[in-house]
């Protein structure tokens, strides 16, 4: 175990990692997005995953959660380095701030609701998934039957689970349907664009269609199923599945400025 923590130790110019060394090792990057870190919090997250994995498959399975603590000991000496350097000149080093490593890791490391919608508008071109670059992401393409997205639609909901189970995983239990309607609103915008082109030049796109979320499922993603059916996790909302599907296009368009106005904030340093 401590030779992974050295391992990954090594990889740290004070308290950033050497981003640059992190993509030349192709395991690292793979946990980044489109194998990508580009930023220090990226590429904290990409050795964390890295040296707990490797650690974990290297070891007999009763003990497979024996050293955990030690993991997290590595992990807060790397965010208490992020809090000091937050803190600028001001910071006092010999001072006991209240802050608990699970604050920490929500403030650095977590992504938001926003992030997972962010990454996954970054594989469209328009109403389309670009599915060559699904099938470059390991766990994307694994939602997909032979890990292999063949067609939009399979794209679309392999993109979906990914997300979804991504963002659930990443949460206090007790807030595992809280945003479930910001994923559904998602997933209307990729519809409606689906319903538009099926009209072809006959599309009228001030006009609103009567058209609900859950037709334009069952019509363009329901046949073209994955491994996880993330369509029965919404299942506490089924009414909000009836809504028009061009209104709920409309609110995620709202919810998709704001996030890229919270992405800007955090990008500028002010966040």
């Amino acid at each position: 175990m401590c030779e992974f923590l050295i391992e990954a130790d090594g990889y740290f110019n004070g308290k950033n990692v050497n981003t640059n060394e992190i993509n030349k090792h192709a395991t690292i990057k793979g946990y980044c997005y489109n194998d990508d870190c580009k930023t220090n919090e990226d590429s904290i997250n990409a050795l964390t995953a890295y040296i707990i994995k490797e650690f974990k498959t290297s070891i007999n399975q009763h003990d497979y959660n024996k050293y955990d603590e030690c993991f997290l000991m590595w992990l807060s000496d790397k965010l208490l380095k992020m809090y000091y350097d937050s803190k600028g000149k001001d910071v006092k080093k010999g001072f006991v701030y209240l802050i608990t490593l699970n604050q920490a890791y929500d403030k650095y490391l977590k992504k938001n609701t926003c992030e997972f919608l962010i990454e996954a508008d970054g594989y469209f071109n328009g109403k389309n998934v670009n599915t060559n670059e699904i099938n470059k992401h390991a766990t994307i393409k694994g939602y997909c039957y032979n890990d292999d997205c063949k067609t939009n639609e399979d794209s679309i909901n392999a993109l979906t689970a990914y997300i979804i189970k991504e963002f659930k995983t990443s949460i206090n239990q007790h807030d595992y349907n809280k945003y479930d309607e910001c994923f559904l609103m998602w997933l209307s915008d990729k519809l409606l664009k689906m319903y538009y082109d099926s009209k072809g030049k006959d599309v009228k796109k001030g006009f609103v269609y009567l058209i609900t979320l859950n037709q334009a499922y069952d019509k363009y993603l329901k046949k073209n199923t994955v491994k996880l059916d993330y369509w029965d996790l919404f299942g506490h909302i089924n009414g909000l599945k009836e809504a028009n599907l061009k209104y709920m296009s409309e609110f995620y368009k709202l919810l998709n400025n704001i996030c890229k106005t919270i992405a800007d904030y955090k990008d500028s340093g002010a966040g």
